[in-house]
C-alpha cells in the first residue's frame, strides 16, 4: 500500500509542476505576442509617431536585427520558445505530456513582416485602390521607423498614374 500511496502523490506532485510550468508558457506566450507587436505597430501609432515627431521615430538603423522590417498583416507564426517532452515516463503521463508542446508552437495574430534587407524591393499588384493603400502604408513604416540618412525611398510608378504626391 505504501508504495501505490507513494506512488499517487508523485502523479499529483509531477501533474502540480506540469500545470505550474503550463501557466508559465502561456504567459510567455501573451508576452512573446505583446514583444512582437509592439516591434512592429500597427498604422495608428505610425501616424502618431510621425505626427507627434515621437522618440521612437527614426528607431531602427543598420546595426539593428529588424532594420528594414516592415509590416504587411498578421498571422500565427512560429513562436520563439520551444518546448519538448523528454524521452521517458510512463505512457500514460507521457501521453497527457505530449498534447503540450503543440499548443505554444504558434503565436496567434502576431505582425507579418518583409524583410527588404533581404528582398531588395516590393512589388505591389492588384485593384488600384488598395495597391495605393498598400504602398502609402509601406511608405509610411519605412519613413517613421528609419531615419532619412539610412534610408532611401524611392518608387517607380507607370505613366498612367496620377502622380498624387500627397498620397503617398
Amino acid at each position: 500500500r505504501g508504495n501505490r500511496k507513494d506512488h499517487e502523490e508523485a502523479v499529483e506532485r509531477h501533474a502540480a509542476k506540469v500545470g505550474a510550468l503550463v501557466e508559465l508558457l502561456e504567459q510567455e506566450l501573451v508576452e512573446e505576442g505583446d514583444a512582437r507587436r509592439r516591434q512592429l505597430p500597427e498604422i495608428g501609432e505610425m501616424f502618431r509617431r510621425a505626427r507627434e515627431l515621437a522618440p521612437s521615430l527614426w528607431e531602427r538603423g543598420p546595426e539593428d536585427l529588424d532594420f528594414l522590417h516592415l509590416r504587411v498583416g498578421t498571422a500565427d507564426l512560429p513562436s520563439l520558445t520551444t518546448v519538448s517532452v523528454e524521452p521517458g515516463g510512463s505512457d500514460g503521463l507521457r501521453s497527457r505530456l505530449l498534447r503540450i508542446p503543440p499548443r505554444f508552437a504558434t503565436v496567434p495574430d502576431v505582425p507579418l513582416a518583409l524583410d527588404l534587407h533581404v528582398l531588395r524591393g516590393v512589388g505591389i499588384a492588384g485593384p488600384q485602390n488598395l495597391a495605393d493603400g498598400f504602398a502609402r502604408w509601406l511608405v509610411l513604416q519605412a519613413a517613421s521607423l528609419h531615419s532619412p540618412a539610412d534610408l532611401v525611398i524611392a518608387a517607380l510608378l507607370a505613366d498612367d498614374v496620377d502622380g498624387d504626391a500627397d498620397a503617398a
